[in-house]
């Protein structure tokens, strides 16, 4: 039978009742018994919460932050730690100034970055020093992240140096946040559901996911690159331009999964990231409005990011027309259409991947 919790107020009752039953009758005129079963009710009611609460920290699925790093302790899970925002910014001034590493800069976001090695202006274009060089964000997180050409400002004077830098392509990118309870819950619970079996899909797939924040897909193809080959894609939707992996993202990725007490013996492992391909449209809308068109974007970029794979011989990661139309036919305020391009299915090559192209508005129906 379910145990029923009893709230405060029915606490107190059961207690002052519990009271006039067996204290003398002297006692109870004059003593403090109401107040006596207000403070014991109370201490009572928070002793339920306290059982409560720790009754959900035995459970994964209910368990808070602290427990949930304990019960994925438990099985080698670690919660993946947030990562500092790093690339490069162009520094102008007297050619063969000298720059330290550490030297520190603010950005537009408050932020303090700074250079990550002892650098010295170079020639520049017309001898302004133009030198690209390597900074970094002093705490992690994605706030860190800078787009191409925000400024950085030497928050000290260094000599022959201007005091403003830029950011160069792609921007200052890879800040990420730590693993959110949610994440890191799901891992439990696919370790418990999916116990390890020596290398199977579930396996590379758990292994990808501990190696780096931020991953949203895996992929794995056995054979693919040969007999015993195990090739590995994967994408970072939420941290990554159109999600595609960086080189360091798979070096990362990489030496995770190769490391002596993780990969098979025996298993040729390649780990890449997919090829983008932009899948461009051409559609005629009714009503042709721009409310109509970015629903009708946001519904497409939306099929995409959910469907999309990389292609091999057996036609994975392939777009039915039918469902590319069906996203046009549902967006917000649509209410007919004609898609001209693409005209039937797009099948990505191997190892290619679409990703939401440009998108030509031919008309009004």
């Amino acid at each position: 039978m379910p145990f029923s919790r009893p709230d405060l107020d029915s606490i107190v009752e059961r207690i002052k009742s519990e009271l006039a039953a067996r204290l003398p009758s002297e006692m109870l005129r004059y003593g403090p018994t109401q107040e006596l079963g207000k403070t014991i009710g109370g201490e009572v009611n928070e002793l339920y919460g306290h059982l409560e609460w720790g009754f959900r920290q035995l459970f994964t699925h209910l368990s808070e932050a602290a427990e949930l790093d304990r019960q994925a302790d438990e099985y080698g899970l670690v919660r993946v730690a947030a990562t500092t925002a790093d690339g490069s910014a162009q520094f102008t001034g007297q050619p063969g100034s000298l720059i330290a590493a550490g030297t520190a800069l603010r950005g537009p976001n408050g932020l303090e970055y700074f250079v990550v090695t002892d650098s010295a202006l170079g020639s520049g274009v017309d001898g302004n020093g133009a030198t690209s060089i390597t900074v970094q964000a002093l705490e992690a997180g994605s706030t860190g992240n800078l787009a191409e050409g925000s400024s950085l400002n030497l928050i000290s004077p260094v000599a022959g140096v201007a005091t403003r830098a830029v950011v160069l392509a792609p921007g200052l990118a890879g800040g990420t946040e730590a693993e959110s309870d949610d994440s890191l819950r799901q891992r439990v619970l696919d370790r418990k559901r999916l116990p390890p079996h020596g290398g199977n899909e579930n396996d590379y797939v758990a292994w990808v996911k501990a190696a780096l924040p931020g991953v949203s897909h895996v992929w794995v193809a056995e054979g693919a690159m040969g007999l015993g080959s195990i090739t590995i894609r994967f994408a970072m939707h939420s941290v990554r331009e159109n999600g595609i992996p960086t080189e360091d993202d798979v070096a990362v990725v990489e030496a995770y999964i190769k490391a002596r007490d993780r990969k098979p013996l025996g298993a040729t492992v390649y780990v890449v990231a997919p090829i983008p391909v932009a899948l461009d449209f051409s559609i005629a809308i009714s009503p042709n409005t721009a409310a109509v068109r970015a629903a009708v974007q946001a519904s497409l970029a939306d099929l995409i990011l959910r469907e999309a794979a990389p292609g091999d011989a057996n036609g994975s990661g392939t777009l039915l027309i039918s469902r590319l139309r069906e996203a046009v036919s549902t967006a917000a305020g649509e209410s007919d259409n004609a898609v001209s391009l693409p005209s039937a299915d797009a099948v990505p090559g191997p190892g290619e991947i679409f990703v939401m192209g440009a998108i030509t508005w031919t008309g009004t129906l």
